[in-house]
């Protein structure tokens, strides 16, 4: 979604309006982000120019944004370059080759050369006007992109939000009051100093206007106590350590626990900013690069999560109808592994236990379908349903297979019978990934990693000849950052499926996530953020909310970690087990006090075959 700043936001909130309404649009805001991939589109320059010329040059549009929100705002700042000479304006940005195809744009009235453009591509539909008179023009296209985007109440709340905050009604009622229908907290927080308005620095109230399009000065410091949502809640995001820190802490980690490889990635709002490579990628002493083939293990089930998600866009799929509804027979029927040996389930043990007909897809994706982490895992060597299905939470899986087995075998009618390997390959092909595979290749070039266990033994690189959701990818860290980049910013899903994804799907209540089946927690010690997202784990940590995923095996340790607020993400990719003793201290030293529940993720088993 594109916004424009200086018609759409800065013009809500002039004091002539008759109350100030920055709280609200703030609050607005800061669920645009959570729902939406947004960045602004503005005619000023994003940092201060050294030779001032008209009144846009003479000042930054971080600094605008800084006078009128506090100094927080411009944490998740995303600015969208652009060229102000062009014959299109500004559409000719929005429609740039390799851009998007699914965005909305919220402005003032463009101009002709503008809204041609756009109807000649078709798009006019996506442009969403915004009135500049009155205070309540960027409220209003707000609730007309719901309309647009077919976003609901529930998705608002899902978001953090409150449909109440985007509704003009309850806000005329809330002025009397002086009290907006929005958490509020004071400027100083936000880093303004007493005695001083933020905007002050030096600079005049008329260098700060346009001609005939004013901008909001905050009061005098006597008044300055106007509040601002996005500031409560979640810390700021530390600066990011330059590649040189990360490098010696990686050095660090690798020495103390003896490992031989990792791979690191870093995103930053939601761009790959690092990417590198330490150690050996065999016993050999090949060096592990950021091309080399590594085994991705269960980061195979976020992927998967994420393509499942698309087909639910497309509807094909439905979360929440049972899978039964999907199969042209009954489950059981099926037989054992009936189309692929070693690829599925032997469903037929499930003759004689009817709650099959309660899992879901979403169940599948949040490890509640009651299976055991994988069939031949079982003392007998047979499928199990160990509880009722959507009860509770227990990692399996077995339950991303069946999902598997639903999509390639459900109805054709219903636009089932679709190769998971090549729907996944798509995507691999969209953002980049061409050395990425769920299937291994044969043939491939040699620069593969072998790994080490928690003996410091080596093991050969596993080479799983089978499409399987639950852990076949091979991937390299130069590719898996472009899909948790893209993951981040929900490329590829529309805001509600991306929304749904990274939501609380399933609230966990163990101590730890193996073994399996464990009783759950009293509620007092029950950690209330910790939930199951939809191939991810969730969680709401001093940065706000966000989302992980790790896999093991017993020479493999992979990690990726996002907060979502300023899409950031750490990526660890590794050839031996043993690192993943550091990876708590890693993500903190790159992203900061996060919150990831590493606790519960490994318990006692961090490092350990």
């Amino acid at each position: 979604m594109y916004i424009d700043v200086n018609d759409t936001i800065i013009a809500q909130v002039l004091p002539g309006s008759g109350f100030d309404l920055r709280s609200c649009v703030i609050s607005q805001l800061k669920v645009l982000g959570r729902m939406f991939d947004y960045c602004w589109l503005t005619m000023w320059p994003y940092t201060e120019p050294t030779r001032p010329g008209l009144y846009q040059d003479r000042v930054s549009i971080v600094s605008t944004m800084s006078c009128l929100y506090g100094t927080q705002i411009n944490d998740t700042f995303r600015y969208a370059e652009w060229d102000r000479e062009h014959e299109l304006g500004k559409a000719e940005y929005v429609l740039r080759e390799g851009a998007s195809k699914d965005w909305y744009w919220l402005e003032d009235p463009l101009h002709k050369c503008e809204s041609d453009a756009l109807a000649a591509a078709g798009k006019l539909d996506r442009y969403i006007c915004v009135e500049t008179q009155g205070p309540w023009g960027f409220s209003n296209a707000v609730n007309e992109l719901f309309r647009r985007s077919g976003m609901s109440a529930d998705e608002i709340e899902r978001a953090g939000g409150s449909p109440k905050w985007f509704d003009r009604v309850v806000a005329m009622k809330k002025k009397s009051s002086g009290m907006l229908e929005c958490r509020l907290e004071s400027l100083y927080e936000a880093g303004a100093r007493p005695g001083m308005s933020p905007c002050s620095k030096d600079r005049s109230t008329t260098q700060l206007r346009s001609e005939g399009r004013p901008v909001a000065i905050l009061p005098k410091p006597s008044l300055v106590l106007l509040t601002v949502l996005c500031l409560a809640g979640p810390l700021a995001a530390q600066t990011i350590p330059s590649g040189a820190a990360i490098d010696a802490k990686v050095g660090g980690i690798m020495a103390h626990t003896g490992a031989k490889g990792m791979a690191v990635a870093v995103v930053d709002h939601g761009k790959v900013s690092y990417v590198h490579a330490y150690g050996i990628r065999n016993a050999k002493g090949d060096a592990l690069t950021t091309d080399t083939v590594m085994y991705g293990a269960s980061l195979t089930k976020t992927v998967f999560a994420y393509t499942v998600m698309q087909l639910v866009d497309q509807g094909r799929i439905n979360l929440d109808t049972p899978i039964e509804a999907n199969l042209d027979q009954p489950l059981p029927s099926y037989g054992h592994d009936p189309f692929s040996p070693g690829k599925y389930a032997p469903y037929d043990e499930l003759a004689n236990d009817p709650r099959w007909k309660k899992i879901t897809p979403r169940m599948c994706l949040d490890h509640s379908t009651g299976f055991g982490n994988l069939w031949f895992f079982e003392p007998d060597q047979k499928l199990h349903i160990h509880f009722d299905p959507g009860t509770h939470f227990s990692y399996s899986g077995e339950g991303f297979v069946l999902l598997q087995f639903v999509i390639e075998h459900g109805r054709k009618e219903q636009g089932l019978g679709l190769d998971v390997g090549d729907l996944t390959h798509a995507n691999f092909a969209r953002l980049g990934m061409m050395r990425t595979s769920l299937t291994w290749r044969e043939g491939q070039d040699p620069n593969v990693a072998d790994g080490w266990n928690d003996h410091g033994q080596p093991q050969p690189h596993s080479k799983r000849s089978k499409v399987r959701a639950a852990g076949s990818m091979n991937t390299t860290i130069s590719d898996m950052v472009k899909f948790t980049a893209a993951l981040v910013r929900g490329d590829g899903l529309t805001p509600a499926s991306r929304a749904e994804l990274t939501k609380p799907s399933l609230h966990i209540t163990t101590r730890t996530q193996f073994p399996l089946f464990q009783p759950d927690l009293p509620v007092s010690e029950q950690r209330k953020d910790l939930s199951a997202g939809l191939g991810v784990i969730v969680f709401d940590g001093p940065q706000g909310h966000g989302f992980y995923k790790g896999g093991h095996d017993s020479q493999t340790a992979n990690s990726m970690v996002c907060i979502e607020k300023s899409q950031r993400c750490v990526l660890i990719l590794s050839n031996d087990v043993r690192s993943e003793a550091g990876f708590a201290d890693l993500v903190h030293f790159i992203l900061g006090d996060t919150g990831v529940p590493y606790d519960w993720e490994y318990g006692d088993y961090a490092g350990k075959s």
